[in-house]
C-alpha cells in the first residue's frame, strides 16, 4: 500500500527494507557508497549550501524503473543520504572552524543513520556527539528546553 497509517511509518518501512549485504562501501573514506547526494549552492546570492536530494531521488527512481530489488534501493538511499549529510557537515565545519557536531532529532531513531552518520563524520575529522542516556526524539527536545529555561532563570 502507498498509504501510511501513522507518522514515521514510511521511514520505518524504508529502513527495514534495506539489504545490508549491499554495503556499497559505506565505510569507505573516499566517500563512495550509495546514491549521489551532492552539495550545491542555492541560486540566491549568499544563500545556503544544500543537499541535492533531487539527484538522490532520481538515482532511486532509475534503479526502481530498472527493476533493482527494493532492499538494494533502500540501502543505497540510506548510504547516499548519510554521505551527503557528512559531506555537508564537513564543509560547514571547515567554513566555521567548528569540529564538534551534536546529533539529535527523530531521524536518529533510524538505527542506520544513528550508527553510520557518526562514523562518517568521524572519518571526516569531526567529533560527533550522540545520545547515550536519553532518546533523540521530542522528549529530549523538551528536556533541553526545560534545562535552557532553568539556566536562564538562574541567570547563567
Amino acid at each position: 500500500s502507498l498509504e501510511i497509517d501513522y507518522e514515521g511509518q514510511a521511514d520505518i518501512v524504508l529502513e527495514q527494507a534495506q539489504d545490508e549485504a549491499d554495503e556499497a562501501d559505506d565505510t569507505d573514506k573516499t566517500g563512495q557508497g550509495g546514491y549521489p547526494c551532492p552539495l550545491r549552492e542555492t541560486d540566491v546570492d549568499g544563500g545556503p549550501l544544500v543537499l541535492d536530494t533531487v539527484a538522490l531521488f532520481a538515482a532511486c527512481l532509475r534503479d526502481v524503473e530498472a527493476g533493482t530489488h527494493t532492499g538494494v534501493v533502500a540501502r543505497r538511499f540510506h548510504l547516499g543520504l548519510i554521505r551527503g549529510l557528512a559531506d555537508l557537515t564537513a564543509r560547514l565545519a571547515a567554513e566555521t572552524g567548528i569540529d564538534t557536531v551534536a546529533l539529535s532529532g527523530g531521524v536518529f531513531l533510524n538505527a542506520t543513520v544513528a550508527t553510520l552518520l557518526p562514523r562518517a563524520l568521524a572519518e571526516r575529522g569531526l567529533t560527533p556527539l550522540v545520545h547515550l542516556h536519553l532518546p533523540p526524539g521530542d522528549g529530549c527536545i523538551s528536556l533541553g528546553q526545560a534545562a535552557w529555561l532553568r539556566a536562564k532563570l538562574a541567570g547563567t
